[in-house]
């Protein structure tokens, strides 16, 4: 199971970028996170089926977290059990390397992150006053995405700046993609589903902050910083 930051990098418990946490036992319970991998993944086909299944603009790479923020945007938890086992080829598909891969990481995240994190703002704010909630989480939206992009671009320049040419096109072909394929639910959409979700609705394991910055700072410490209380909440 996993988690994801304010930004949209997703994380998995015990495992953030190339660091893993000794494993003593503590992911051994059921427990709500934001996403599953979609090669373990079941959910009932009836709430499949009327979410619209996985978004076909994404073909690879984050459509499953996708879902499981659309999950818990209806009202229901995404849950692991630590019971269950699967054997799965990871990178199977795509080689870790593969600047194709890099691209549809990079445009699908956007893309997840226009067609969610408005409605999750608008939520987190949940009051009577619809509009005003709608009014500020999709302000609240604009300017993380943005956010998103400034750091996309300082990622391409590292790329460009150390010659590995196809990845910083890899970046900055997403960022053109994901313009044209964008679709952000708009604000009457918004007000319509706070008034049928907003008293029953939650969305569980955002990391308010950047993992990726806190992974940098605290080293392996990163694990229990992010345990602790106060570092993960419910909308």
């Amino acid at each position: 199971g996993g988690l994801i930051d304010k930004y949209g990098y997703p994380f998995c418990r015990g495992r953030i970028l190339k660091k893993v946490e000794k494993d003593y036992g503590q992911y051994d319970e059921p427990d709500d996170v934001f996403w599953v991998s979609g090669a373990c993944l079941m959910v009932r086909s009836e709430l499949y089926h009327r979410l619209g299944g996985l978004d076909e603009r994404f073909f690879a790479h984050f459509e499953e977290i996708d879902l499981c923020w659309r999950i818990q945007l209806e009202g229901y938890n995404v849950t692991v059990i630590p019971d269950s086992t699967v054997w799965h080829v990871g990178g199977g598909s795509l080689p870790a390397e593969s600047p194709w891969k890099f691209y549809l990481n990079y445009r699908n995240n956007l893309l997840m992150l226009s067609n969610n994190l408005a409605k999750s703002r608008a939520l987190e704010l949940y009051n009577e006053d619809y509009e005003d909630c709608v009014r500020k989480g999709m302000k609240s939206a604009q300017k993380t995405i943005f956010a998103r992009k400034v750091l996309d671009g300082l990622s391409a320049a590292v790329y460009l700046l150390t010659f590995r040419w196809k990845y910083f096109k890899a970046v900055l072909k997403a960022h053109k993609d994901y313009e044209s394929l964008a679709s952000s639910p708009s604000a009457e959409e918004i007000e319509a589903y706070l008034e049928e979700k907003g008293k029953m609705a939650g969305v569980n394991g955002i990391y308010d902050g950047s993992i990726i910055l806190q992974s940098f700072l605290h080293g392996d410490r990163v694990f229990r910083m992010i345990q602790s209380e106060g570092s993960l909440g419910e909308y």
